[in-house]
């Protein structure tokens, strides 16, 4: 018996081609439970599809037509053709003979569904279009996918000009048989726009104008190069085939009146794999319809026949795994049974949700492996588990591997890892090995909770199907695990017992299973962490071979205390050792030997085993019906330990492991809070703090005085012809607002915001995000001051900010004039009369705070103050602290 699984490398709606170099690479990985030899290879050609799936016959001739049986029309270009929906004039009128005006007129009646369409041109009459014919240099595709659909029938009384018969069209539009016959004999339109006199000889314009008002069109069937499309009514069960796949969509189904594409794209055909071309298939409804709450059929090749049974104990069950397209809540897939249909050459089951299928065959008995959409190679990933929940979550800065705690404490948390789901990470096809959290740990020392000295706790998920085990190095403390499997699962308690499981030799984390590592302030913490495959393996055929026995024991209530429980582990402990340190060349060998050697440690104890539970249930008052069913379960456990004897649990291909689990480093660095102050008390700059990857960060006191020296350079504002005192304004973070006087040193404040406007007005330049108690020297003054009654006689105008971009001496100034208008928007001078615009409110902080600190007018009325500059949008790079 056995489990051969093909799992699809593809979770979402559309196919992702897969490309070596990525993250982690994936290769192909077979696992099963048999006593058979997995064949050394297989023919990798795609399955030869003969015929069409059976749910779809083609329209007999003079059968009635519907939407569900309109025959396809084959839309395909070779290398060497023009594509007539697709080429430019010149390329036309070349490829098909004709007047560069009759090639335009090819464009005005597009889409074409195939080149017979061209009848309607003016300029192509029946002649030139069967030279055209006769030529193959022209060809069709769809413009888009989906194709278009523009006159679609939607339950508005019009007859259907694609399906409708002559007689109900000749009824209906009060025609003529002949005439009838013709618009038939004139099918398939790509739109109504085609009912012309050249396309539906000797019929007269009139009586088609009248034709097209009354009617509607369901668009034809289409088979590209690499899908199928069929149009699909509420109002009818109708199914698109693509030689053995099919997607069926039953009547009620399909939600809008005027229905909606269903498509199949196979997937491709790979050019190399250690097993069979596993036929797969990306299948959509392009339109609302009630999934979650009714079912639509998939269909796909079987390829059973890749699959030869090794001996007469070996047999299959079919499957279909199914992607799902969103997998933020859940798992990546599921294991649909399938059922046999096409004389066999075919699987079909119905699901819930469209996305990506895929045929597998499974042996009877065994479960599916790895969850139905995860990737088997290399190692095991898969959407499995949910994050972990953080008690005081820290919130990740966007686009980086940063996290901040919850209160601006100036501390943070960088993390490093190739397998974490951060930004900027390559994501692996079905999802990362590892989710995560970052909250808080202790305080450390207690005296400081709260202080940002709290250690962080980042919270690690094992989100794949391998189990992985952890050793802590330098920095990372608290290392410690919580289990999603409980301790009386026999394959977890046996593993985690001979595996080491709290001791030097690391901890092992099972599937789910979270490990909580605790970084101190100003640490560097470190962890490694690597893939058992060997257990790994194992426990897939330990869970299958023990899943009836688990089951016994939970119903009996069998604990870990129990000499029964002891008597399995000690069997199972006994064939381990096989699988210590194993390389991965050996794991195939190793497992093999697993198997023997745990059916020898079980085989003698086993009869005890099915005797012990058994009494045990007679002893706790079991009802018969009870009795019965352990019974089953007993003997099935013992069928499965008979299997062992012939390596009937576990077989590995040894391709996909040649590369095995590599040891990967875990890094936590958490970076001290940064100093507030410097050494004489100042205000510390961002720019001046010094890290140079250090999580200890320092002041650079140099950095900090060239700063503060910088605010007491000279500067110009008020002051002039208008009598106003020369000095500037200071607004600190808090946005209370100062003036400077550069002619005493002292500083008053700004009591109202209309003062500050009116000042701001006046010329005065800004100095933003200072505190007055960093400007060491400056006399603080109490008296306010207030807006002079003569400030308006001094605007900042272009002569005056060209002024300031010299010194005294004429040479520059070499920095610019920053200028915010009384609507808000910022602006920087850069000279000639144009203003750069600055974007954001953060770009202005950037420009006015730490090295650049470019002198500021705020307030500016950009129409009176500033009328003829010219305002630039491109010219202004980011600013960068």
């Amino acid at each position: 018996m056995g489990v051969r699984t093909m799992i699809m490398l593809n979770s979402k709606r559309r196919r992702r081609k897969l490309v070596d170099g990525t993250a982690t690479t994936m290769v192909a990985l077979t696992l099963t439970f048999s006593a058979t030899q997995v064949p050394a290879a297989f023919a990798s050609d795609a399955v030869k599809a003969t015929a069409q799936a059976s749910s779809v016959p083609a329209a007999a001739s003079g059968s009635a037509l519907t939407a569900a049986n309109l025959p396809e029309v084959r839309m395909v270009c070779a290398e060497g053709q023009t594509n007539i929906n697709l080429a430019p004039v010149n390329e036309l009128a070349g490829a098909l003979k004709v007047d560069v005006p009759v090639a335009e007129r090819v464009v005005t009646w597009r889409p074409f569904l195939q080149v017979s369409d061209l009848s309607v041109v003016e300029g192509i009459g029946p002649g030139r279009l069967a030279a055209i014919i006769a030529s193959s240099k022209a060809c069709a595709t769809p413009t888009m996918f989906p194709p278009p659909a523009p006159n679609v029938c939607n339950a508005n009384g019009k007859i259907d000009l694609a399906v409708s018969p002559v007689a109900d069209l000749a009824a209906r539009l009060k025609i003529s048989k002949p005439v009838a016959q013709r618009l038939v004999d004139a099918r398939p339109y790509a739109s109504l726009r085609h009912v012309t006199p050249e396309r539906v000889g000797g019929v007269g314009k009139g009586t088609l104008e009248a034709v097209i008002a009354k009617s509607c069109l369901t668009p034809a069937p289409i088979r590209s190069a690499a899908s199928s499309w069929r149009w699909t009514y509420p109002g009818q069960t109708i199914t698109v085939s693509r030689d053995l796949y099919g997607l069926t969509v039953p009547a009620g189904v399909v939600d809008a009146a005027s229905g909606a594409w269903a498509s199949i794209e196979p997937g491709d055909q790979p050019t190399k794999m250690p097993e069979p071309y596993i036929p797969n298939a990306d299948m959509h409804i392009w339109g609302p319809w009630a999934d979650g709450e009714q079912t639509v059929t998939v269909t796909l090749p079987s390829n059973r026949a890749d699959f030869p049974d090794d001996d007469s104990d070996t047999y299959y069950d079919p499957y279909i795994l199914h992607s799902f397209a969103d997998t933020s809540n859940g798992p990546g897939g599921e294991s649909l049974t399938a059922s046999l249909v096409g004389n066999g050459t075919q699987l079909s089951a119905p699901v819930h949700s469209l996305s990506n299928v895929a045929t597998a065959w499974i042996g009877k008995s065994y479960t599916l492996l790895s969850m139905g959409a995860e990737v088997t190679g290399g190692i095991l990933f898969g959407d499995r588990f949910f994050a972990p929940a953080c008690s005081t979550p820290w919130a990740q800065r966007a686009g980086t591997s940063i996290f901040d705690p919850p209160s601006p404490q100036k501390t943070w948390v960088d993390i490093h890892d190739a397998f974490f789901n951060l930004p900027g990470n390559i994501r692996p096809v079905n999802g990362f090995l590892f989710k995560h959290c970052v909250g808080a740990g202790a305080p450390v020392p207690p005296a400081t909770q709260g202080s940002g000295q709290d250690a962080a706790r980042t919270v690690v998920r094992n989100n794949s199907s391998t189990i992985v085990r952890w050793r802590e190095n330098a920095g990372a403390n608290a290392f410690e695990v919580k289990r999603v499997l409980p301790d009386t699962d026999l394959t977890a308690y046996a593993i985690r017992a001979f595996a080491g499981a709290g001791d030097s030799s690391g901890l092992i984390t099972f599937p789910g299973d979270d490990i909580a590592i605790d970084v101190r302030p100003g640490t560097t913490g470190t962890a490694d962490h690597r893939g058992e495959m060997g257990y790994t393996f194992a426990k897939f055929g330990l869970d299958s071979a023990l899943s009836e026995l688990n089951a016994v024991f939970s119903k009996l209530n069998i604990g870990t205390n129990s000499d029964l429980f002891q008597t399995v582990i000690d069997g199972i402990s006994c064939a381990l050792p096989v699988l210590a340190s194993v390389s991965a060349p050996d794991v195939p060998t190793a497992l093999v030997r697993f198997s023997s050697e745990l059916h020898a440690c079980l085989e003698d104890s086993v009869i005890t085993i099915l005797d012990s539970a058994l009494r045990i249930g007679v002893a706790q008052g079991r009802s018969v019906g009870e009795l019965d069913d352990l019974h089953k379960r007993l003997t099935a456990f013992r069928d499965k330990v008979r299997y062992l004897k012939y390596a009937g649990i576990i077989r590995v291909a040894a391709e996909g492991l040649s590369t095995g689990f590599n040891t990967i480093q875990f890094r936590a660095d958490h970076y001290r809070p940064a100093p507030t102050v410097d050494g004489r008390g100042r205000t510390v700059q961002g720019h001046c703090i010094v890290r140079a990857g250090s999580v200890n960060p320092g002041v650079d006191e140099a950095c900090q005085d060239d700063y503060y020296s910088d605010l007491f350079k000279p500067v110009t504002g008020g002051g002039g012809d208008t009598g106003l005192p020369a000095g500037y304004i200071l607004q600190d973070p808090n946005e209370h607002s100062y003036f400077v006087s550069t002619v005493d040193g002292t500083i008053r404040s700004i009591p109202t915001p209309g003062d500050y406007v009116c000042i701001a007005q006046a010329g005065y330049p800004v100095r933003f995000n200072t505190y007055p108690k960093d400007l060491l020297g400056l006399t603080q003054s109490d008296a306010p001051f207030t807006c002079p009654s003569n400030a308006t006689d001094y605007i900042v105008t272009r002569q005056k900010l060209d002024e300031l971009m010299f010194n005294n001496d004429g040479s520059s100034a070499n920095t610019l004039r920053l200028l915010r208008a009384a609507d808000g928007t910022v602006y920087i001078y850069i000279g000639d009369g144009v203003l750069a615009n600055v974007p954001t409110s953060e770009q202005f902080n950037c420009w006015t705070t730490g090295t650049h600190r470019y002198m500021a007018f705020d307030y500016i009325d950009r129409a009176s103050d500033l009328g003829g500059l010219t305002i630039r949008n491109d010219l202004l790079e980011h600013c960068i602290r």
